[in-house]
């Protein structure tokens, strides 16, 4: 959970509480739980970057803290702790500088659909965030592999969280960022 130095502390907890939520296919309101136990878990670790796993004891603190149903909380936990064992998320962290200045090929094959999702979700807000703050950045994403994001069932709900590829491919047009799917 590595926090980019263009994003501040609070920016950084909204882009993965936003990328976690809409990707997880979580209720509206885990947005909010995801954010706040973040922001805590970058606390607990103020000299090291907190991982999946601190995140996932921090919601455990937020939820106890808010009072939250029972049978919510466990999604929402179960969900964190699947990502958290996956090889892809147990990384040292990124070079975001290396990652977000140059065009990005994104090859999805080999990974499931959930891990497609956040991984893409999480990319997307990042490039947005920063593209937001420097409107002259232009560079080109191809993703190979891309039918691992579709979903057919939550294209035709998008009450359900996964609306966000029409939204996003929107406002990448808009920065100036060509995508290649």
């Amino acid at each position: 959970l590595q926090r980019p130095e263009f994003l501040d502390r609070e920016e950084w907890a909204q882009i993965l509480g936003d990328s976690l939520s809409s990707s997880l296919s979580l209720l509206v309101g885990s947005r909010s739980f995801l954010v706040s136990g973040i922001l805590k878990a970058q606390e607990k670790n103020s000299l090291l970057n907190p991982t999946l796993l601190d995140l996932l004891y921090s919601l455990e603190d937020v939820f106890r803290e808010k009072d939250v149903y029972k049978d919510y909380r466990d999604v929402v936990l179960s969900r964190i702790m699947y990502l958290a064992q996956l090889k892809l998320f147990r990384g040292s962290g990124q070079d975001y500088d290396k990652l977000l200045n140059n065009n990005i090929i994104v090859d999805l094959s080999g990974f499931g659909s959930l891990e497609a999702r956040v991984l893409f979700y999480f990319l997307f807000s990042l490039i947005y965030s920063k593209g937001s703050k420097q409107s002259n950045q232009k560079y080109t994403i191809v993703v190979d592999d891309a039918h691992s994001l579709f979903d057919v069932n939550l294209e035709k709900q998008p009450e359900q969280g996964w609306s966000f590829i029409h939204q996003y491919i929107a406002k990448m047009r808009e920065l100036g960022i060509s995508l290649i799917l």
